[in-house]
């Protein structure tokens, strides 16, 4: 019998996706529908890692809030989509910049 359960093991270890594959996997998932053996992967993974179902389940609560809180078509003057001010949405912006600058 442990034979048999390593042999298991070996087989679901190659059919399941690696961490990276899954965060991949779980973001495109959101967006369009995923094959069934994309879709067994992921959900075989989740059963094994706490991690991923960690990250799956952020990136669930995420959406959920942005969704929950994205402003409706009409844009108020002087405000961008996301809500911030022009020179709000520009300070982020020259911050992402240095911080690149940063990190290169």
């Amino acid at each position: 019998m442990p034979g048999m359960m390593s042999l298991m093991m070996k087989v679901m270890s190659r059919m399941m996706p690696t961490c990276g594959e899954v965060s991949l996997l779980t973001s495109r998932a959101m967006d369009e529908k995923l094959s069934l053996k994309e879709h067994l992967g992921i959900k075989m993974h989740l059963l094994v890692c706490k991690w991923c179902r960690r990250y799956a389940s952020q990136l669930h609560q995420v959406r959920e809030m942005i969704h929950q809180h994205a402003p409706e078509s009409k844009i108020e003057s002087g405000k961008t989509m996301a809500g911030l001010t022009t020179a709000a949405q520009e300070r982020l912006n020259r911050a992402i910049q240095n911080s690149q600058k940063d990190n290169d």
